[in-house]
């Protein structure tokens, strides 16, 4: 097993499964007509059936590179049988439990969860989705301070 392949990969991954899980999230919010205050997407169904092709794509090479084959195949079979049973993208809400079911989402956070544990990075899914979580506000900080015209002056930040 190539680690480091993982290792390289994992944020990038938990990134992706995060924009996934907030359009499942939006889904499910508009089938129980309660209030989503997250990020939205225009149409949130093929945003998770476009972030659950691209983990899988991505899924696949990091599998191919980290010497993972057995996994890689059995993820390939698995997603001949999405495709097969409903598509990418089938879901089914659950009302008793206010919860958006997607077996492909499901499959995809296994084996990622399955790479970080196998790397040491054995993080509860909570503590993943707050690195996660962060990492994304990091990344959007300097786009955000740029919008509204923060610039830094030394170890201080006014506005122009």
């Amino acid at each position: 097993m190539n680690s480091a392949a993982i290792q390289a990969s994992l944020s990038t991954l938990e990134r992706d499964l995060e924009s996934a899980l907030q359009a499942k999230t939006q889904i499910e919010f508009g089938i129980s007509d309660s209030t989503y205050e997250g990020p939205t997407y225009e149409e949130p169904e093929e945003a998770l059936r476009y972030y659950l092709d691209h983990l899988h794509d991505l899924l696949l090479v990091i599998l191919e590179v980290s010497d993972l084959s057995a996994t890689r195949a059995r993820l390939m079979e698995q997603w001949k049988w999405f495709q097969e049973n409903g598509g990418i993208g089938k879901t089914r809400f659950d009302p008793q439990f206010d919860y958006l079911e997607s077996k492909p989402y499901d499959c995809l956070k296994t084996i990622i969860d399955g790479l970080r544990i196998s790397t040491g990075e054995n993080l509860s899914t909570g503590e993943s989705y707050e690195v996660a979580r962060l990492e994304t506000i990091l990344r959007k900080t300097a786009v955000l301070l740029r919008n509204r015209r923060v610039v830094r002056n030394g170890n201080s930040m006014f506005k122009k």
